[in-house]
């Protein structure tokens, strides 16, 4: 692909085209930032561009070294196997082309011998193209005596030839490498980059998009790898965990702790949690903001009324301390006869006086009293009070829609 169809990025790749089209590319680079984002697919499409027969400052895709490349790049999942199957370090030296090599850990680490056989080999002309490139995926996993035989090779390479490092960990690279490459910073992609990418390339709908955006941290090969079923089981598992905290002895929050610990993926799972933290702060700012605005629409998400009850199925209490003044609010507002009263604006259409008032509607006082009895307040006699006062609006088919008699006439009612 062009540098241009590589995701975001766009300072980045306008400096590379510009020292490409004037042969000005520095001879080291190192590509730092996030897991992800596409630092290594930006460097091979660099070095692609070296050794394209036809352009000068990006790859065309026709010619044959940009569709052997292209077809080496298909099949890397082939040639990491059959370096698996060596006994050779240097095997994880993949070869994408005669002057193209992509370096990746042959285990946990890139080993001397790997890099050994780059010097050997960077001493040499180069086979086809305009030059010579070796992206090292991982750079900061060079062991010492690897980095140690590349220095001179960065420092002096042969004409045309070019070193592009990619790393995640920057400061884990010793400063020897540092010092002898031009560093170029990468950042998380923007939300609405992964988004399209993952609906327009992947085929994912657009529901399940935003959600993958949502937690990828702004990486695009953590959205296109997240299984959003595992996901759920694992967000309902932890839900569940922590709406039980409370109610554990210390044996059972250790169990709780080892089996978060066993955990295939115990990242997913501090991913997870930090996703629920996050929406916690968020509904408590929400939550705050009750008795600001009135209740326009029974289904309106965003309002206080529901996100106070979505922070009682998330097990918070009424004495947390984000909302131990939200429920003193709720409880100061209390109709004679029982039901909790919620700032509502009833358009005249409905048979209300289109202005808010403070009222009460069977269609929102049983959400705020299930989330009063959620935060821990059923055995309130104020809380009790609400309740027998609603169970007695039923007739024997039920709830009919009802509203304080005083505030408006629902139709139905």
């Amino acid at each position: 692909m062009p540098l241009s169809d590589v995701l975001g990025h766009e300072r980045v790749k306008a400096a590379l085209r510009h020292a490409l089209d004037r042969g000005r590319l520095p001879s080291a680079l190192l590509f730092s930032g996030p897991e992800g984002v596409g630092k290594r697919t930006l460097a091979i499409e660099v070095g692609r561009a070296l050794i394209c027969e036809q352009s000068s400052n990006d790859a065309c895709g026709q010619c044959s070294s940009c569709l052997r490349i292209a077809r080496a790049s298909d099949t890397l999942a082939d040639l990491r196997a059959q370096a698996q199957a060596s006994d050779e370090p240097s095997a994880f030296n993949l070869r994408l082309h005669p002057d193209l090599l992509l370096v990746e850990p042959s285990t946990e680490t890139i080993r001397v011998e790997q890099a050994r056989a780059i010097v050997s080999e960077v001493g040499e002309r180069s086979f086809e193209g305009r030059g010579r490139a070796i992206v090292i995926d991982d750079a900061h996993r060079l062991t010492e005596q690897a980095a140690n035989a590349l220095l001179k090779s960065l420092e002096e390479p042969p004409a045309g030839t070019h070193f592009l490092l990619v790393t995640a960990s920057t400061e884990a690279l010793p400063a020897t490498i540092r010092s002898r490459c031009q560093r170029l910073r990468f950042a998380a992609l923007p939300p609405a980059t992964i988004e399209s990418a993952l609906v327009e390339r992947w085929g994912v709908s657009p529901e399940e998009a935003r959600l993958r955006t949502r937690l990828s941290g702004g990486s695009l090969k953590t959205a296109i790898a997240f299984d959003s079923t595992a996901y759920r089981n694992l967000r309902e598992e932890l839900i569940g965990l922590i709406e039980r905290w409370g109610e554990l002895d210390e044996l059972g929050r250790l169990d709780a702790a080892q089996t978060l610990a066993d955990l295939d993926e115990p990242r997913d799972a501090l991913r997870i949690l930090r996703s629920l933290l996050r929406d916690v702060a968020l509904l408590s700012e929400g939550a705050a903001t009750w008795g600001e605005a009135p209740i326009k629409r029974h289904n309106d998400a965003g309002h206080a009324l529901y996100q106070i009850s979505v922070l009682a199925d998330f097990g918070l209490r009424a004495s947390d301390p984000g909302l131990a003044p939200v429920v003193a609010a709720i409880l100061a507002h209390q109709s004679p006869e029982g039901a909790f009263l919620s700032p509502v604006n009833v358009p005249q259409a409905f048979g209300g006086s289109g202005a808010t008032a403070w009222t009460w509607m069977l269609c929102d006082a049983p959400t705020l009293l299930s989330a009063l009895a959620r935060l821990g307040l059923s055995a309130d006699l104020r809380v009790q009070k609400a309740a027998h006062h609603l169970a007695g609006l039923a007739d024997d088919n039920g709830f009919r829609c009802r509203a304080a008699a005083a505030e408006c006439r629902c139709r139905g009612g």
